[in-house]
Parts: C-alpha cells; sequence; structure tokens
C-alpha cells in the first residue's frame, strides 16, 4: 500500500470531493476544497483504502457515506464559514480515523463486516460498534474515536473518574467532562464486554469492562483479546 496517499488523494479529486459537492443547499464546489491530506497518517490513510476497496463504505446520497452495519450516514467534510465567495470545506478527520478503525476491527481482528458499523444507534454516544450477532443492539466493543491521542487520553481519564461514582447530576458538567460523563451512562446501559478508545496512527486505550452489580469498572487489556477468533460468545 505504498502508494496509499497517491491513490486516496486520488479518489478525493474524483469521487469524494464531487459527491460532497452535490448536496442541493451546501453550496459547495469543488474549488473550495482546502488540501489537508497531510494531517492523516500514512496507517490511517492505508486503512481507509482498505474499506474503500472492499466495499465497506457505501454512498448514501447527498455527500454522505454508510459505513458497514451503519445506524447513520457520515459525512467526510468539514464545512467553512457562509459568508465568503467559495464556501471552504476540509476533511473531517474524525470520521476518516472512525473508518480506519472500523477496517481494523476486520483486518486485525477479524470481525465479519456485517458485524460493524458506525454510530451507536438510541445514544449515539459510540462511533464505532461491534455486535455479537445479527440480532445484538447494544453492541459486543464499544468504539469512541478522537482525532489526536491528546483527547484519547482525555477522555480515559474522565470515564474512569464516573465510571467509578454513582451517578451524578448532569447539569454539574460541561464539555468534555459532560462528554465522557454521558459515555459512561451508555455503557451502563448497553454493558458491553470492551471499551475500546481509539485515535489517529492506532492509538488505542482498550478495557474489558467489568459489572458487580451496580458497580462499573475499567480493566485495562491488550487489543487482541476483542479479536473475534478470541471470544467466547455466551
Amino acid at each position: 500500500m505504498d502508494n496509499a496517499f497517491a491513490r486516496f488523494s486520488e479518489l478525493l479529486q474524483t469521487t469524494l470531493i464531487p459527491e460532497y459537492c452535490t448536496h442541493p443547499t451546501m453550496g459547495m464546489t469543488p474549488q473550495g476544497f482546502k488540501n489537508d491530506v497531510h494531517k492523516l497518517s500514512l496507517t490511517d490513510i492505508e486503512l481507509f483504502m482498505h474499506a474503500w476497496d472492499i466495499g465497506f463504505i457505501q454512498y448514501a446520497g447527498n455527500g454522505s457515506y454508510r459505513l458497514g452495519r451503519a445506524n447513520a450516514t457520515e459525512k467526510l467534510f468539514w464545512e467553512g464559514p457562509k459568508s465568503v465567495e467559495v464556501r471552504g470545506f476540509s476533511l473531517w478527520l474524525e470520521p476518516i480515523i472512525t473508518v480506519a478503525v472500523l477496517a481494523r476491527m476486520h483486518i486485525d481482528l477479524g470481525w465479519p463486516v456485517n458485524l460493524i458499523g458506525a454510530q451507536s444507534k438510541g445514544d449515539w454516544a459510540f462511533d464505532a460498534v461491534i455486535y455479537r450477532n445479527a440480532a445484538d443492539e447494544n453492541g459486543y466493543v464499544l468504539c469512541e474515536v478522537k482525532k489526536t491521542a491528546r483527547e484519547v487520553d482525555q477522555l480515559a481519564t474522565n470515564m474512569r473518574e464516573y465510571i467509578a461514582v454513582p451517578p451524578v447530576a448532569e447539569d454539574s458538567l460541561k464539555g468534555a467532562k459532560l462528554n465522557a460523563y454521558r459515555k459512561v451512562k451508555a455503557l451502563r446501559a448497553r454493558q458491553p464486554a470492551f471499551l475500546w478508545l481509539a485515535g489517529p496512527d492506532k492509538y488505542d486505550m482498550t478495557y474489558k469492562v467489568n459489572y458487580n452489580g451496580s458497580l462499573t469498572s475499567l480493566e485495562p487489556v491488550s487489543i487482541d483479546v476483542m479479536s473475534f477468533s478470541k471470544l467466547a460468545f455466551s
């Protein structure tokens, strides 16, 4: 995959940007694209292209895409202000990295593509989900994706703080703290086996989620324990 950057750049120009500019109300033109491909790692680009090659990324119209067993569509670009003659747009890094993580679920961990997808349905608390089987709605592995390693570290710290204490009033929290607390709430409600916090370039924090009555705890584990071949299904 040495030519991954070249292939991705070509895909942008021939397909992704033109499809994005078909949105009827955005008012975008290809000339408005601000090329920031350099912000992505080679690893994430390679994984994105693998997902594209196997048909995991399906165009859903209006510049949006459906990723595997997805519960919502995703945009791959971020819009600039409307108050300029040629409205600019750039790559939205987090969804690109999310595609890379979903590809890893299939390539590295061996999960069938029909059991992985974007967005946890209903609470929308997590970016990517591995399902136990076709009937599973809660998810066996819940994954949140961040665009920087620092954001992953911060989320992990905040989630560990709130998962160790009883519920608190949401109106007492804001920003990153509130975001982390809502993910803890979703984790307790869904009761997955694993939590995966993912960043760029395979930066990961992975946990086994332990339940003891009303208590929940996170136990750091190797990412390999989430492999499809190693999981014992009840």
